[in-house]
């Protein structure tokens, strides 16, 4: 992706945004509480990386995250072990989890996250402040799927 960065529209280093590359299970296992959000997607051609989907790495990418923060994980549904993926996020999580479905039975996304999710986040049907008319449109499809996964999610 850093490669490819202005062909994915991937914004420039600034103090909101620092993209880094090298191995991301080491990365997060040397910070503590000050991260804002996680993507991780762990995947190439050869499949997923063992590092990236174990317990140990799911409990630091918790401990890395400051109050608030929410790490999203990209999961091949195909994958044996998806199941046992989920577990080990449940397991770092707890309940405050959330598997949103790909209906094309590819990659689901799993949100986790610290603390209260918004509830207008899930509950609103406006564009958020800050996010571009233009970027909001390309977002309500995907907003609308995690709306709806929040409402048939189990309850517990």
């Amino acid at each position: 992706v850093l490669a490819l960065r202005e062909q994915f529209l991937v914004p420039a280093n600034d103090e909101r945004l620092c993209l880094r590359e090298g191995d991301g299970a080491d990365f997060i296992g040397d910070i503590r509480g000050d991260i804002d959000v996680i993507l991780v997607d762990g995947y190439d051609r050869n499949g997923i990386n063992s590092r990236v989907c174990s317990q140990a790495f799911y409990d630091d990418c918790r401990n890395s995250l400051r109050s608030g923060g929410l790490m999203v994980v990209n999961l091949a549904v195909a994958h044996s072990y998806y199941d046992t993926f989920v577990e080990r996020i449940e397991k770092s999580f707890g309940k405050q989890y959330l598997v949103v479905r790909d209906f094309e039975k590819r990659n689901d996304i799993v949100f986790a996250w610290l603390d209260e999710v918004p509830q207008e986040a899930l509950h609103g049907e406006g564009r958020p402040p800050g996010v571009s008319t233009e970027a909001w449109s390309q977002l309500i499809p995907a907003m609308n799927r995690v709306r709806r996964a929040w409402k048939l999610r189990p309850r517990g």
